[in-house]
């Protein structure tokens, strides 16, 4: 947001930068600056909209005069706020909020509810950076990692090596009643290596239905100019485990695409409960190396005029599906990227499917 401070410095009014409220937005945060003297830091806000209807805030300072008064604060509105052109901000007390975020902590376990999701962190000394992802009551993520890919050397063929986000720390720097902000931070660790350090940001509104993540890392492996070995870094990302809770004939996994296609496989070979055990598909688990979902039967989304896939002989059967890996450890190079042989069998495989679909 823009923001246009009065001559008394008391009232600010605040317009979106694009001109308009956009159509949907899951929380936002901005900043305002003040005068010298203006605020003292006890110093709470009020906003409205331009018509005088309260709306939910949350303000923190974020920087300070010499005198101690206020210099800049931050603020937050919820996904569901009064949609408006344009705000005004005044000291005053803030409207309440009916639903909140509500931060847990006991034990290490930190928990983070914004109604409709609900998020577990890991522990220090763990490797698991969020343990639990709900929707409702239903689990849609677990055993959540930060993953990170070192190279030895930059020529074809070096060897490499996976790094878990081991967790050294887990703080809550907000917690609501708006936004809320956890903040883990750690180092890779391999056996006795241990480099990336990192800080995770997960960000939460109320509200929403979705949640922010912001990732900051330090490249300290060794390169020495003019040398081709040392500790490079070829692939970082997060990896958690999705499981599955409908019928396996009732799972499907869907990659999309930037064009807004989506390519649908379910993981058995037929729409309806088969009477029998397939017996035809991959004996390993499918994982996607796209984007994958789980389609509950009681939500349903058609893709097309009519199924890609009906009736075709391909299974994927898997307590859990990974949003990274591939069909075999052989067609895998150690990384998160498949080998040319892995390219080749899934090329095979979408070949003959595609062709049997155009027949």
């Amino acid at each position: 947001m823009s923001c246009t401070a009065a001559a008394d410095g008391d009232d600010t009014e605040l317009h979106w930068l694009e001109g308009q409220a956009p159509d949907v937005h899951g929380g936002a945060t901005w900043g305002v600056p003040w005068a010298l003297g203006a605020h003292r830091p006890e110093q709470t806000f009020r906003l409205a909209t331009a018509d005088g209807a309260d709306v939910p805030v949350q303000t923190w300072a974020s920087g300070y005069w010499p005198d101690g008064s206020i210099k800049w604060t931050a603020h937050a509105i919820a996904r569901d706020a009064p949609k408006a052109s344009a705000y005004r901000l005044t000291a005053g007390t803030r409207a309440a909020r009916a639903q909140k975020v509500t931060v847990s902590r006991s034990a290490g376990r930190v928990e983070v509810s914004i109604g409709v999701i609900t998020a577990v962190f890991g522990a220090k000394g763990s490797d698991t950076a969020v343990r639990s992802v709900r929707r409702g009551s239903a689990e849609i993520g677990r055993d959540g990692q930060l993953v990170a890919v070192r190279q030895e050397s930059v020529r074809e063929g070096a060897d490499v090596e996976q790094s878990a986000g081991r967790v050294e720390k887990v703080e809550v720097e907000q917690d609501g009643p708006v936004r809320a902000v956890v903040r883990v931070e750690g180092r890779h660790r391999r056996g006795g290596r241990a480099w990336l350090p990192y800080t995770l940001r997960f960000v939460f509104f109320a509200g929403a239905e979705s949640f922010g993540l912001v990732h900051t890392f330090v490249g300290d492996g060794e390169q020495k100019p003019g040398a081709d070995r040392g500790g490079f870094l070829r692939g970082l990302g997060i990896r958690c485990t999705v499981p599955p809770s409908d019928q396996p004939y009732d799972r499907h996994i869907r990659f999309a695409d930037s064009g807004g296609g989506v390519f649908v496989i379910p993981e058995q070979r037929s729409s309806e409960p088969p009477t029998a055990p397939s017996s035809t598909g991959c004996g390993r688990p499918l994982r996607t190396l796209a984007s994958s979902r789980r389609v509950p039967s009681t939500a349903r989304t058609p893709t097309a005029s009519r199924p890609w896939w009906p009736n075709r002989p391909i299974a994927a059967r898997s307590s859990s599906a990974q949003p990274t890996g591939s069909p075999s450890d052989g067609d895998f190079n150690g990384t998160v990227h498949p080998s040319a042989q892995g390219h080749r069998k899934v090329a095979d495989r979408l070949l003959v499917l595609i062709a049997k679909e155009h027949q």
